[in-house]
């Protein structure tokens, strides 16, 4: 065997360690498990180095890594973190690799971590299956965890389980199949009962069945990119100027205005923002040692990891749906819409190993 093919082999090889690192590590902050995640992400980030080190070209590649480096040391040196050095070690290392193949990985591993968490919790090892008690109107509200810490974080890995299955088997399936599977897929957000999970999964639910339905797959990839790009854009100015526009008062329990309508729909989670931007004020690269700050991700990563990195991936968000776009790749503009969009109701926008976003960078 060649030295050069030897080198790739090992960085394959290096790859998946670090990939296995990631899922491992990807229930972190949802579940009640320790299991030494800091070790295992530190054991990841080396793999990643590893694969890396063995498969770059110097000379072609040296221009992208040091800016991308560069700027993962400053984020480090301001927020004390190095979640952006691991970031760009996962995107730089998977530059070689094949999307679907580390997205299916994601897929399984999701799901197995779901069946994992709730046989413990089921078994009295560790969390529970449900939990009672005040959410946001109610003191006698019994919602189901299913071994998660809290509804929403079993709500995001169940709707994340379901969008990379509708990228991966969408279109594979007949449509009674996959109506019948996509009812099914229901009843759970149902028993944790999480407004924002119920409408985020039926909404992309549906799109998934019209966009395998239509047979104008011309029309399809339009309403994708004009349509989804224009609610992108919307998104976002919404977002960013929540401390800007001045909106009505929140009533709590009460539906008076759309404002009120809409902060039921997400569970409080836009009035807390509003609260949040116009309190504070975000710096250009992050800080050190902040507690948590919104649900929303947009908002949580402005202050978290800075003022920069919120504007490149949004710019990243727009880069990539041209770009799919131009490949009239349906699939890929749709997961990237569905992780945008249900970014309202989770923080988990600069993580690889949530954000798939991230994943459909690979290769």
């Amino acid at each position: 065997m060649e030295r050069k093919d030897l080198f790739k082999k090992i960085s394959n090889y290096a790859f998946i360690a670090g990939l296995i690192c990631e899922i491992f590590v990807m229930p972190s902050g949802y579940t009640l498990l320790y299991l030494g995640y800091k070790y295992v992400t530190l054991l990841g980030m080396v793999c990643f180095a590893l694969s890396l080190l063995l498969s770059m070209d110097l000379k072609r590649d040296i221009k992208i890594f040091i800016p991308v480096f560069g700027f993962g040391l400053v984020c480090y040196y301001f927020q004390g973190s190095a979640l952006m050095l691991r970031l760009a070690l996962i995107i730089l290392a998977g530059r070689t690799q094949e999307r679907d193949k580390v997205i299916k990985s994601f897929f399984f591993g999701t799901a197995a971590w779901i069946a994992v968490i709730f046989l413990l919790a089921l078994l009295g090892v560790k969390g529970s299956v449900f939990t009672e008690g005040a959410f946001r109107h109610s003191a006698d509200e019994l919602r189901f965890t299913f071994g998660f810490m809290h509804p929403n974080g079993f709500a995001f890995f169940w709707i994340k389980l379901a969008v990379m299955g509708m990228y991966l088997y969408g279109g594979r399936m007949k449509p009674w199949i996959a109506c019948t599977v996509y009812a099914a897929g229901l009843i759970p957000l149902i028993m944790a009962m999480t407004k924002a999970g119920i409408a985020a999964y039926m909404f992309f639910a549906l799109i998934c069945l019209y966009l395998n339905a239509d047979k104008d797959k011309d029309r399809s990839r339009k309403l994708l990119y004009y349509g989804g790009g224009g609610t992108m854009i919307a998104l976002m100015l919404f977002i960013f100027t929540l401390g800007i526009v001045p909106y009505p008062q929140e009533h709590v329990g009460e539906i008076h205005n759309a404002w009120d309508a809409a902060n039921e729909l997400t569970t409080g989670r836009l009035q807390k923002a509003r609260d949040v931007l116009t309190q504070n004020t975000p710096a250009l690269f992050g800080s050190k040692g902040i507690d948590a700050v919104n649900e929303i991700g947009f908002v949580d990563a402005l202050y978290r990891q800075g003022i920069v990195f919120v504007a490149a991936y949004c710019v990243l968000l727009f880069v990539l749906l041209y770009r799919f776009n131009k490949e009239n790749d349906t699939r890929a503009m749709f997961m990237l819409l569905c992780f945008t969009f249900y970014v309202i109701a989770e923080s988990y926008l600069p993580l690889a190993n949530k954000n798939a976003v991230w994943l459909l960078m690979l290769g």
